[in-house]
Order: C-alpha cells, then structure tokens, then sequence
C-alpha cells in the first residue's frame, strides 16, 4: 500500500522539520548571546 508509506513520510517529516526547529531555537536560546538582534540568518544554521 504505497498511500500508507507516502503518509507516513510526510509526517515522519513534517515532525522531523518540527522538531528540528524547536531544538535549534532553544540551542540558540541556551547559548549565550552577545548581539541584540536575533533575527540574523546564523542563528537558525543557514
């Protein structure tokens, strides 16, 4: 049944994206900031 694998993929990767931008928003928020503005690209890994 390949609609049960194509909807598991997307959410396997909708979660995965999910939690990978939770756990590098609270990385940046542990790590100490030295600059005011938050929004620069290196904070989110680009």
């Amino acid at each position: 049944m390949p609609l049960i694998f194509s909807v598991f993929s997307f959410v396997a990767g909708f979660f995965g994206s999910v939690i990978a931008v939770a756990f590098s928003n609270a990385r940046a928020s542990l790590r100490p900031q030295t600059r005011r503005d938050k929004s620069q690209p290196e904070d989110y890994g680009l």
